[in-house]
């Protein structure tokens, strides 16, 4: 409930809080994402991310094993963005396309 609560209430801070949840070893069992990484995620997207910020979410494109966080992920990420008609419609090739992005994003940082 308190990562719902910081997407509608905003407070300082909201977005390392978030990004902490979405971390935190706690909040996974047996390699899959419990439901607080996902409402991390949602509060992300209401809350808006730093451009910069945006690929420190790129480990959870990697978790192969968690297909429904995945697509959360994706779905964030094309939320912060404000999304794409570019943006494949196929999981994978989404996958793809982001990691390219935040790729970029980072190198851009350096």
């Amino acid at each position: 409930e308190a990562a719902g609560a910081v997407g509608i209430l905003r407070p300082e801070g909201s977005v390392t809080a978030l990004l902490e949840a979405i971390r935190d070893r706690q909040n996974y069992h047996h390699g899959k994402a419990q439901w607080v990484p996902q409402r991390a995620l949602e509060s992300l997207a209401a809350v808006g991310v730093p451009r910069g910020s945006l690929p420190e979410l790129a480990f959870l494109l990697d978790r192969r094993e968690d297909p429904d966080l995945q697509r959360a992920t994706v779905s964030a990420l094309d939320r912060l963005s404000g999304g794409s008609d570019r943006v494949p419609a196929d999981l994978t090739e989404r996958i793809r396309h982001w990691k390219t992005q935040l790729a970029s994003i980072r190198k851009d940082a350096l």
